[in-house]
């Protein structure tokens, strides 16, 4: 930003001043004077070191203040002691002058021990018994107490002393003990005190000169020992708070609390770290689901619309592909199960309407054999009748039974063919059937796979929210497969039911049929016997003509038995064009697109 006396440019951490004149540079300065006192007064490193200096002189006063009782006590006594031998050894030394009244002696050791006691001394006398003055030294003080006091002493030959121990009376005594004198003595400790003082302050000086020495030595340590593990630490979260996680500290390879805490730092790197590959891997893990599950779903709106020709052609990453191939490989098996069945849809109406056409051949052929059976009674009533005309209606009869037999054995191998063509459409019912396992088995693993996929979803939690719904599509439309498989089969069931009833009539038929030749074959042998000798055989020819009667009814039954055929051959030619049609609803491959023929073969 720009100012008018100055510029700054930022440039993280610091900044860099550009001064433009010299009261914005010396402004500057003192602002950056004061930011600097203001984070030194504020740093960790200041505050320990204040902490161990209160601490120090917490410690150090009462300590100071006791040894300075202790010394004003050992020097005021020290005082006293010297006090009390001067006073005494000079009661001794001016006894004699005293008693000789030298005065100038008095006065000369008197002066000595006023040398000796230097500042501390304040006033002396020396009285003879008499009331006389010899010797007098120092400022003058109260002098009619110390009279009293003197006069007491003098009485009492005993020495007085005041409370606070300066003020000293001594009787001066010859060596028989009588009074000679009085010596008084007043001593000053003020310059003691004050010798005292000026040592304790003195004292108190270096104490302080050493403290503040020891206060910046004990910074100077903390600021290397502290201060720049603190400031590194505090660099490194400064750079994990902006990502960066590779940064080494120097301080991991302490072994107090710092380097305890750069090592935890150190591990939160790590763990950051591979949180942030984790959250990287999952990210794509996600996308590469999120395009599993689109092409998934895709699929399965393929599905929905019955289209069995759509893969999903796009490669998946990672483990997904799996799934991919495994989806293809499903469709293609559906698919190609689907194409088998609808061949065989195609192949069994075919058959059926062959079978139909068949039947009604048959059906054609049963009813002109039973008018024919009916016309052979007619002409064996009135052969029965009218002996006379017995060797011409034999010839009849046996030209009538003749073509009859023909008619039979034509009739023998429609009813083969038919036998043939049941059977076919049994085998292929069988096929059909077999094909319906398969598809309800596809089913049955299509389901499990949607119920492994509904787990997989309910493990990823929200973000398989998506992929579970899609499961449960694929699960309905496995289960709606296997419903259809399930009814498909019932029907094919039905009709197997309906062809083998049918294959079982026809086979009954086809013996009818047989025995129908055979009796034929024997009517031919008797009528060409008649012929010849009819009139005796009367009994007989009624007794044939008994047999045709019969014949006529079985053929009857026979015409029945072949409409039920055709009308069961008709229910399976209509399940088998609704298969077709179920089978045509789903959308197939090209090459799996065939025809009847083709898929028949």
């Amino acid at each position: 930003m720009e100012i008018p006396f100055f510029r700054l440019e930022f440039e993280n951490p610091k900044w860099t001043i550009c001064a433009q004149d010299t009261t914005a540079e010396h402004s500057m300065k003192q602002i950056l004077a004061l930011s600097d006192a203001g984070r030194f007064l504020h740093s960790m490193n200041f505050r320990i070191s204040l902490l161990v200096s209160a601490f120090t002189l917490i410690v150090a006063i009462p300590i100071a203040f006791y040894a300075a009782l202790q010394l004003e006590r050992i020097s005021i006594t020290a005082a006293r002691d010297m006090q009390y031998e001067l006073t005494r050894a000079l009661v001794k030394d001016v006894a004699q002058p005293v008693q000789l009244g030298f005065s100038g002696t008095v006065d000369e050791r008197l002066n000595y021990v006023i040398e000796r006691a230097g500042e501390n001394f304040q006033y002396a006398r020396i009285t003879k018994s008499n009331g006389v003055i010899m010797s007098e030294q120092g400022s003058a003080i109260a002098t009619d107490q110390l009279t009293a006091l003197e006069q007491q002493v003098a009485e009492s030959l005993t020495p007085y002393t005041s409370e606070d121990g300066f003020q000293l009376i001594y009787p001066i005594l010859s060596k028989k003990g009588k009074l000679r004198g009085t010596l008084v003595m007043v001593w000053d400790p003020a310059a003691t005190y004050a010798a005292l003082r000026k040592s304790l302050w003195h004292e108190a000086e270096a104490g302080a000169v050493l403290l503040l020495i020891a206060s910046t030595i004990c910074f100077l340590i903390l600021r290397r020992v502290l201060s720049r593990p603190l400031r590194e630490l505090g660099t490194s979260v400064n750079l994990i708070t902006a990502g960066q996680y590779d940064r080494k500290l120097s301080t991991s390879e302490r072994r107090d609390e710092l380097g305890e805490i750069a090592r935890r730092i150190e591990g939160l790197q790590i763990t950051l770290a591979e949180g942030r590959a984790a959250t990287n891997a999952r990210i794509q893990d996600q996308h590469a689901q999120t395009r599993a599950v689109d092409q998934l779903r895709q699929g399965l709106a393929a599905l929905a619309r019955r289209d069995l020709a759509y893969r999903m052609n796009e490669p998946l990453p990672g483990s997904y592909e799996a799934l991919r191939e495994d989806f293809n490989s499903a469709l293609d098996g559906l698919s190609n199960t689907m194409g088998q069945v609808l061949g065989s849809a195609s192949d069994i109406l075919g058959r059926s309407s062959d079978i139909r056409q068949g039947s009604g051949d048959l059906s054609g052929r049963i009813h002109s054999q039973s008018d024919a059976l009916g016309d052979v009674a007619q002409s064996m009533g009135a052969l029965t009748q009218s002996v006379q005309n017995a060797a011409e209606g034999a010839r009849t009869v046996n030209a009538i039974v003749g073509q009859a037999v023909d008619e039979a054995q034509n009739n023998a191998a429609v009813v083969e063919h038919a036998v043939s063509a049941m059977q076919q459409i049994e085998a292929s019912a069988s096929k059909i059937a077999t094909i319906i396992a398969t598809i309800d088995d596809i089913a049955f693993q299509t389901t499990l796979l949607a119920l492994n996929a509904g787990v997989e979803a309910a493990r990823a939690g929200e973000s398989g929210a998506g992929f579970a719904v899609v499961a449960s599509e694929v699960r309905n439309l496995a289960l709606r497969t296997s419903q259809a498989a399930t009814e498909i089969n019932t029907l094919i069931t039905d009709a197997t039911s309906h062809i083998e009833n049918g294959v079982n009539e026809v086979h009954n038929t086809g013996d009818v049929l047989q025995h129908i030749i055979t009796r034929m074959s024997e009517i031919s042998n008797r009528v060409s016997a008649s012929a010849e000798g009819f009139v005796s055989d009367s009994q007989e020819l009624q007794a044939l003509s008994g047999r045709v009667d019969e014949l006529g009814t079985l053929s009857s039954a026979n015409d029945q038995i072949v409409e039920r055929n055709t009308q069961s051959v008709d229910l399976l030619r209509d399940e088998a064009a609704h298969l077709d049609t179920l089978a045509g609803a789903f959308t197939l491959p090209r090459t799996q697109q065939t025809s009847p023929s083709a898929a028949a073969a």
